[in-house]
């Protein structure tokens, strides 16, 4: 069958050549050699090709193992090598017991294009070390951990990953040895609940893991044709993310009436994946589905009727018919993709969902495999709801020339992982990232005439490469940062420098956060009628310590006039009562804001609960720190509008703390919340310095980092305008939730041109932005960054010196 629903298409567009154009009958035998980087042959590795793996599809898979030479063959059955459309790219993988997973390409022998033994050399076994608790710190024992995906774009065949699987012991920890770190990507972790963790770190090979609560999803499949609904697989995965909490993912199959349940699902947003039946005259329609920890959710996702379109894949130039091209039509939503090949007229006919479709050329047929996709616009064409076939453009392919080039450094040395993009009159032909070497062989339509080649790296934005020659082609790279005219120089901090001055905090101003369904006032949850009895207690009047409190309402609680009423109503009636004064402050359009919204009252932790959130702050000497500034980072909600706290620093503490659940280092330097915020982060501010780190409920201590320092001297013109610095610090993320910190000098209205930082995170990358302050078209002051940023790793206890030069003016806009 068509396997609709290949959910690797959706990781990643990792195709490059199909099985599809095998040819009926012919058995196929790839022959290779197995052995370790001193070129030693490895006897008994488990060697193994994945034909087809689709999730409509039994999966075809070949093992064997090496013989005492460390030659191995793959013997793929006739019955296997039949046209369809599925994925195959012909990678070949292999492990032994003391090495490290590798891999090859067998390609070349699936094709003919040669005999000579694909080589699978393996690495030396490396440790590669996990700890898995649970949301509130826990260890959790008997985790299973397994690679996932690998660099290459394909995902680790069970087969191996079973052998190099972990499980973890008392405390939480388990070690894999069988897989290179620079290789993998990610790691299922299988224990009561199925969730994927993204290695961000390339460089690390100690990973804490801090699983997400779950859920339960029950759902049906709702269709006027019964049997299309009736034992059905299911897939459910969630987006992964670059930073944060693991992901999960997890399978089901209907029943007779199409209803499914999974329990024990990370919260997040899921996408779904239905096998349906080839060219099936209903379709499911899938939305997004959110899972929100310890609740159950319950779906119905209807089918709907399907319009049959037709599709041609055309050769420029040639009268030949394209046959075997795989394309790819996605309809519906983004769960909603069919695969099918082309005929021996080169078209293709799918049945898609009435409403904007797209369609995508995958895979090329070994015929054309020297022709290339002729690059257009992504042109969406919508389809009505009809019973007569709806015709779709035609998918152009041209024939093809190579473009090899090489991109170096200012000094000519090569500069590898640079991604390439070849533009011609603005238009985008052909991408690629260099090798080792610097090189890159890329594929471009044979009459196309590049004119800019755009380089990047990942993180950074995008520059026009200086073509330094042009037989060979090389293109010069240059750092961002000899992007920008400054001069930069770093010494200590002076001694009374380095413990700058920090506001201090108001006791006698309590805030309080009204929510959806629950009020947060200090580092706890309470209802109105017990905050009536607190302030009441602590009114000024009465030799309290509170004469004031602001109350903060969420975007949800504003939304909803009762909510917002009872807001209104509460306040004066405290006021009235207690003798506290209780004044709105403002909205809060943030990402707790969006948390504070799915929590209940029956969420609060008593006194005495199981895991406070606490520590002890102490200076880099191991000396207590008294009256630190203590934030707790709450993750977004499930499905929140905003996925990241972004978090503004100002004078050496967390500004806008109305915002969150705050508290102060007493005389010992200890904290403790009660509020129940699982996977948090906690962010610690004081003159001795700062610190992130993961919540914990061990009472361990938190060291803080002093301080550094940056000065800037910006010359200032004022044919432009105002001129600021805006400063971006990449903290290292926990396993809370993904945080961005950013500093500001300087405002639109006075203009200044020397700018002091005196309290930075030391020992994180930060990157120095400048902003150009102008008048819209409506009147406000805006400021828009320009030129590159500057980027610099931050130490302890030194004073970094940006010089900037004059800018240029070019059409009436600084440059450098």
């Amino acid at each position: 069958m068509v396997a609709k629903w290949v959910h690797w298409f959706v990781v990643g567009w990792v195709l490059s050549l199909s099985a599809a154009v095998g040819i009926a009958g012919e058995a196929k035998r790839i022959t290779g050699l197995v052995h370790d980087t001193h070129e030693q042959p490895v006897a008994e590795a488990l060697v193994v090709l994945v034909q087809r793996h689709g999730l409509g599809d039994d999966r075809w898979v070949v093992t064997t193992e090496t013989d005492t030479e460390g030659k191995y063959t793959l013997e793929l059955p006739s019955e296997w090598l039949v046209p369809g459309a599925y994925y195959f790219d012909g990678t070949i993988w292999a492990y032994a017991d003391g090495h490290a997973v590798s891999t090859t390409r067998g390609m070349r022998q699936w094709r003919a294009d040669s005999k000579d033994p694909e080589t699978i050399v393996l690495p030396d076994k490396q440790p590669l070390s996990f700890t898995v608790v649970d949301s509130q710190g826990a260890p959790v024992v008997g985790a299973k951990i397994e690679p996932h995906h690998w660099h290459t774009g394909n995902i680790v065949p069970d087969e191996i990953a079973q052998r190099v699987a972990a499980t973890t012991n008392a405390a939480g920890q388990a070690t894999m040895q069988g897989i290179a770190r620079e290789s993998l990507r990610n790691v299922n972790v299988l224990a009561d609940s199925h969730q994927r963790f993204r290695l961000v770190d390339r460089s690390a090979h100690e990973f804490t893991i801090a699983l997400a609560n779950t859920g339960t999803l029950k759902g049906r499949l709702v269709c006027d044709d019964p049997a299309i609904v009736a034992n059905r697989r299911i897939i459910a995965e969630a987006s992964e993310q670059l930073f944060g909490p693991p992901v999960g993912f997890a399978e089901s199959t209907t029943d007779e009436q199409g209803r499914f349940e999974i329990k024990h699902l990370a919260e997040g947003e899921y996408r779904t994946y239905i096998d349906t039946p080839e060219q099936a005259a209903f379709c499911p329609r899938i939305e997004p589905i959110v899972v929100a920890a310890d609740q159950v959710v319950e779906v119905d996702i209807e089918y709907d009727k399907t319009t049959l379109v037709r599709g041609q894949v055309v050769a420029r130039g040639s009268d030949k018919p394209v046959v075997g091209a795989f394309v790819s039509v996605r309809h519906g939503t983004i769960s909603n993709r069919e695969s099918v090949l082309t005929d021996e007229q080169g078209r293709f006919e799918v049945h898609v969902l009435p409403g904007t479709v797209a369609q995508t050329l995958v895979v090329m047929p070994d015929e054309f495999k020297e022709w290339i996709r002729v690059r257009a616009p992504l042109r969406n064409v919508e389809v009505p709801q009809s019973e007569e076939p709806f015709d779709l453009p035609p998918l152009e392919i041209a024939k093809s020339k190579t473009l090899e080039l090489q991109v170096v450094d200012k000094k000519g040395a090569p500069k590898a992982e640079i991604y390439v993009r070849v533009m011609a009159e603005g238009a985008y032909l052909a991408a690629g990232q260099t090798d080792q070497q610097g090189k890159a062989t890329l594929h471009v339509n044979e009459d196309a005439q590049p004119d800019e080649f755009r380089l990047s790296i990942l993180g950074q934005s995008e520059q026009s490469g200086k073509v330094t020659s042009e037989s060979p082609l090389v293109l010069e790279y240059r750092d961002p940062n000899d992007l920008v005219n400054v001069k930069v120089t770093s010494k200590p901090t002076p001694p009374e420098l380095l413990e700058p001055e920090v506001p201090q905090h108001q006791e006698e101003i309590g805030t309080l956060i009204v929510a959806k369904e629950v009020l947060i006032f200090n580092d706890r949850m309470t209802s109105w009628a017990d905050l009536s009895e607190e302030l009441e207690r602590r009114a000024g009047t009465k030799g309290g310590d509170l004469s004031m409190v602001q109350y903060n309402i969420t975007r949800a609680a504003y939304e909803d006039p009762v909510r917002r009423q009872e807001a209104q109503n509460w306040a004066q009636m405290l006021t009235d009562t207690t003798g506290v004064n209780v004044q709105m402050y403002r909205i809060l359009f943030n990402a707790p804001a969006d948390r504070y919204d799915v929590m209940k009252l029956t969420d609060q932790w008593p006194p005495g609960a199981e895991h406070p959130v606490n520590g002890r702050v102490v200076d880099a000497d191991g000396n207590p720190v008294a009256d630190a500034q203590v934030v707790l980072l709450v993750p977004p909600a499930t499905g929140s509008r905003q996925r990241t706290n972004n978090v503004t620093l100002r004078d050496g503490q967390v500004a806008s703390t109305d915002a969150y659940v705050v508290k102060y280092s007493d005389s010992d330097g200890r904290f403790e919340f009660e509020f129940p915020t699982p996977r948090t982060n906690v962010i610690v501010c004081a003159k001795q310095g700062f610190a992130m780190v993961a919540a914990s409920s061990t009472n361990a201590d938190i060291t803080l980092a002093p301080w550094s320092r940056l000065t800037v001297h910006l010359p200032q013109d004022r044919k432009l305008g105002n001129q600021t610095i805006m400063l971006y610090v990449d903290v290292a993320n926990s396993p809370g939730t993904s945080t961005f910190i950013r500093m500001s000098q300087g405002s639109s209205e006075s203009i200044a041109q020397d700018f002091t930082f005196a309290a930075v995170p030391s020992g994180h990358k930060v990157r120095v932005s400048r902003l150009l302050w102008k008048e819209s078209e409506e009147g406000y002051m805006t400021g828009n960054s320009y030129g590159e940023s500057y980027r610099l790793e931050t130490k302890p206890g030194m004073t970094h010196h940006l010089e900037y030069a004059k800018a240029s003016i070019e059409d009436g806009e600084p440059v450098d």
